[in-house]
């Protein structure tokens, strides 16, 4: 058994893209759509001084708090229980007030909006 069998689809896919999310800190932040087809709250990330985005999505979102742009982003993305006792995932910025509960997440780099 290795160190990550015990690890959970949210955990793995977290682990997955930290260096890619770590590379963007400090950027701008802004909630870009909120889709109800298939529903999704698209966070992008940009930042001046470099070209191109970060898109997280976060898929099927239950809870959204804080505002709809902030700048020197510190996103964190963690694992959560969700209010039907499933596993999701958390998106935050502390220091924005930023707080998202969603089942999960995708992350793309350099999307054409």
């Amino acid at each position: 058994m290795n160190a990550h069998s015990a690890e959970s689809f949210q955990q793995s896919n977290i682990r997955r893209h930290l260096k890619m999310l770590n590379r963007w800190q400090g950027a701008n932040a802004r909630l870009r759509e909120l889709t109800s087809g298939h529903q999704s709250l698209r966070v992008e990330l940009t930042q001046l001084e470099r070209s191109g985005n970060l898109l997280i999505s976060c898929i099927s979102p239950i809870y959204i708090e804080g505002p709809t742009y902030w700048s020197n982003s510190m996103i964190e993305i963690s694992p959560a229980i969700l209010e039907d006792g499933t596993e999701g995932i958390m998106l935050r910025d502390l220091s924005a007030n930023v707080k998202i509960l969603a089942e999960t997440f995708e992350v793309a780099e350099n999307v054409r909006l």
